[in-house]
């Protein structure tokens, strides 16, 4: 197996959003670059995210804190189990 397949595997394409909330991913900031340590070659890039995706990452974060919060401590405690 080659690493393009691996990559493909792991659903890293060739250049990928940095930012995400839920399903959604996005970044409209600089890209990065991401490069092998044993040889150098690059491996994929990435969108960082911009002051803008910041504040819409804080404010689907404060939203859902606020759904969170209203789960009984087993219901979230089961949560939490899940992804262990």
């Amino acid at each position: 197996m080659n690493i393009q397949n691996i990559l493909a595997d792991l659903g890293i394409q060739d250049h990928n959003p940095g930012v995400m909330i839920g399903a959604d991913a996005f970044g409209s900031g600089a890209s990065i670059e991401s490069h092998s340590p044993v040889d150098g070659k690059r491996i994929a890039s990435l969108s960082t995210a911009t002051a803008d995706d910041y504040e819409r990452v804080m404010n689907a974060a404060s939203e859902a804190f606020v759904e969170w919060r209203k789960w009984t401590a087993p219901q979230r405690g089961e949560v939490v189990r899940q992804y262990g």
